[in-house]
């Protein structure tokens, strides 16, 4: 059905949202205060035209916008993407009961993403390799992408002048592909290169190919399919941090722009200089561990023994540095408890999407006094914001970072003190 519709507001994932009476219609890539006509099928819709389009209206970065699904937002004016981002995370406070003034997010510019997961699958005219249309199993091949760091979108597309049909991550994933399946490519900018993690067909007969595309020239550092080491191992990629050279082994955790990662750091360790003895739980290789260990002890914990082993060899070479002891635990199931960090005076958590709430119960119960969180979902954090504003804590700064651009994604930075 086609209908004329004026959006009323940006929806929880960047969509337009239309108020009709038979409920709301959530069409893609509009703007609040625009009227336009679309194709509407159950509470979607798909833009025919703009009749009146918003002031916020800009020309989007990239050609494929609207085609690839990688971007929801490069459509709106700068300004006013950042004021929704902020107003989404006030909203979200305020449901959980949390009265508190947020901050405009802080920028991050295009061209500095360093690393980002594609997808391939074989096809009649070749490999697709990039990302998802928008809710559809269909791979974009972008022939740019304006949010990654240069040297990785490099990879994406042939040389200038070369008779390549495809870049060097399609040419990887051509010898990973599977028939009739769908398979999916890590990619990494450490210091010494591109590492990439991919699934797809094991090396096998493959493997001399594979040696061939990495050599002296080869852009990258280390390849593994299915965890099967696939080029020379020349042990762990190198991540500067904060002026530490992180090892980063595959697998590992990473924030995705170094420039959101200083942020991050800078708010959330800042608030803990001062405490003698602080706990990094869910540490990985130890983004915020190591700056935290310029003034104190501290206590890292994380469920993979592979991020810490990395921040072991890590602050086996870094001089200048407290005491960092290391502790493997699924922190989900078994968080530390308020007896085990009874010594301790200073707590940072950044947890996966799922949040924190079993072990922000246990902060509550123990004598920490301040607490910085990280977290890249605004409904997760807010739940345990609550639990421990509840539990005697105030809420003393909140800040957002803009990470991953034109998405509807915000990561936070927070601190509580009692």
């Amino acid at each position: 059905m086609i209908k004329t519709l004026t959006i009323d507001h940006l929806g929880r994932e960047g969509d337009g949202v239309a108020r009709t009476e038979d409920g709301p219609i959530f069409i893609p890539y509009t703007l609040p205060g625009e009227t336009v006509r679309a194709y509407v099928d159950k509470g979607r819709g798909e833009i025919i035209d703009i009749l009146e389009p918003s002031a916020d209206r800009v020309e989007p970065a990239c050609r494929h916008f609207g085609t690839c699904g990688g971007c929801a937002l490069q459509h709106m004016k700068p300004e006013s993407y950042l004021e929704w981002k902020r107003q989404q995370v006030e909203n979200v406070l305020r449901k959980n009961g949390i009265a508190f003034t947020v901050p405009g997010p802080i920028p991050v510019a295009p061209g500095t993403r360093r690393r980002a997961a594609f997808s391939f699958k074989a096809a009649k005219d070749g490999v697709h390799l990039g990302f998802h249309a928008r809710k559809s199993n269909e791979i974009v091949s972008p022939q740019e992408c304006p949010i990654l760091h240069p040297l990785l979108e490099q990879q994406l597309v042939p040389k200038p002048g070369s008779k390549k049909s495809t870049g060097n991550l399609g040419r990887l994933a051509a010898l990973a592909i599977r028939a009739k399946h769908e398979d999916r490519m890590i990619a990494t900018l450490g210091q010494n290169g591109i590492t990439i993690e991919s699934t797809g067909r094991s090396p096998g007969n493959n493997r001399h190919q594979l040696e061939e595309m990495w050599n002296a020239t080869s852009p990258f550092w280390k390849v593994t399919l299915n965890d099967e080491l696939a080029s020379m191992d020349q042990g762990d990629d190198v991540i500067e941090s904060d002026g530490f050279e992180l090892s980063f082994p595959p697998g590992a955790f990473l924030q995705a722009t170094s420039e959101a990662e200083a942020a991050l750091i800078d708010h959330a360790v800042s608030f803990l200089n001062g405490c003698k003895s602080c706990a990094d739980l869910f540490c990985g290789i130890g983004t915020f561990t190591l700056p935290m260990a310029r003034f104190a002890t501290v206590l890292a914990v994380e469920t993979e023994q592979s991020a810490l082993d990395a921040l072991n060899k890590t602050a086996s070479r870094t001089r200048k540095i407290k005491k960092i002891k290391t502790l493997r635990r699924d922190l989900f199931k078994h968080p530390m408890s308020h007896i085990e960090l009874k010594k301790i005076d200073g707590v940072l958590f950044d947890p996966p999407r799922a949040g924190a709430s079993a072990q922000c119960e246990q902060l509550v119960k123990s004598g920490v006094g301040r607490i910085a969180a990280i977290s890249c979902n605004p409904v997760s954090f807010a739940r345990d914001a609550r639990i421990l504003i509840d539990g005697g804590f105030e809420m003393k700064s909140l800040q957002p970072v803009d990470q991953f651009l034109w998405s509807p994604h915000i990561e936070l930075a927070a601190t509580f003190e009692r």
